[in-house]
């Protein structure tokens, strides 16, 4: 997927639309069609109603859908009955104060932690409690709050190990690394930047350049679905900027995100939508601009002042 972005950029600069141009927009005209008709027909417009098979497939499937989730740890309800929707290619943001239920959210969904209630698909699958490894090979795949890596590898083996063993089930490994994994590899660290130091041990890499190597390894399995944990956690403005960038390539190329941040405005110029959990149960779920009116999310989130500033830069976004 990755590499296939980066060459569809390389053509689409040429002065000749290439055939993967012309057919998406062949795709597009058909898909423009679908929906005039919809209107018409839901107008009292000319055309006999829509049956609901119809109309379901004008409705795109959610590509992540959690129903009903529940996790307590004894009388605890670290996720209390949660339900939600990520579309493919959005990017849903999610924030909260510690102890929200954030990171057990993202446990159960990923098969770290079994829930105790509740149903999560993925791509019209159950993925109900199914294995991390599944559901990476699946195309459901997470970074951490904590930087994770091989430190006596270097950086180009690290991600090496994602392009081969994340993207596929390997009952027995092969004695060499298989080129597509290889081109995987480079497509990926090509992505977020840490081509030049692919030769580099990892254990001498700064916390901002781990951050990006786990990133390139999760991006090397081609994964549909890449969620975040805190992914600009312990970074100065500079490094949070960067990674703003790098957020919005890998949306680019094709993959949508779902993050968990401390940080509002990286949050909010991110996201198309934005959910704030407060013990385990999701308090807020909409726009960010929406987001600082809500009194409920200003009184144990934000705070007045946070939301003051956080309104007008959600202003000065939206004047440019």
């Amino acid at each position: 997927m990755l590499s296939q972005a980066i060459w569809y950029d390389q053509t689409s600069k040429r002065g000749r639309p290439s055939r993967t141009v012309l057919e998406s927009r062949h795709r597009l005209c058909k898909h423009e069609a679908k929906t005039k008709a919809f209107k018409d027909q839901g107008s009292g417009g000319p055309g006999e109603p829509m049956n609901q098979a119809q109309a379901t497939e004008t409705v795109p499937r959610p590509l992540l859908a959690c129903e009903g989730v529940s996790k307590h740890y004894g009388a605890v309800a670290a996720v209390s009955n949660l339900s939600l929707d990520v579309r493919p290619g959005e990017v849903l943001g999610i924030g909260g104060p510690n102890g929200a239920g954030k990171t057990t959210l993202f446990d159960v969904i990923t098969g770290l932690t079994a829930l105790d209630q509740g149903r999560v698909m993925f791509d019209g699958r159950d993925i109900t409690n199914a294995k991390p490894q599944t559901l990476c090979h699946m195309g459901l795949v997470r970074t951490f709050q904590l930087n994770a890596g091989y430190d006596t590898l270097t950086a180009r083996d690290n991600v090496l190990v994602g392009a081969y063993f994340g993207h596929r089930n390997i009952v027995i490994p092969g004695l060499r690394l298989s080129a597509q994994a290889k081109r995987r590899a480079e497509a990926a660290m090509d992505l977020v930047g840490l081509a030049d130091i692919r030769n580099t041990v990892v254990k001498t890499l700064p916390v901002y350049q781990r951050k990006l190597l786990m990133m390139a390894s999760a991006l090397a399995s081609e994964p549909k679905l890449l969620m975040m944990d805190e992914p600009v956690g312990g970074l100065n403005p500079h490094e949070i900027d960067d990674v703003m960038k790098l957020v919005e390539r890998v949306r680019g190329a094709g993959i949508t995100i779902v993050l968990i941040e401390h940080v509002m405005r990286f949050l909010v110029a991110l996201s198309d939508r934005v959910m704030i959990m407060h013990h385990g149960e999701k308090i807020y779920e909409g726009s960010s601009a929406g987001l600082v009116r809500d009194k409920t999310v200003v009184e144990v989130y934000l705070g007045t002042g946070a939301s003051l500033r956080l309104k007008n830069l959600i202003e000065e976004r939206q004047a440019r």
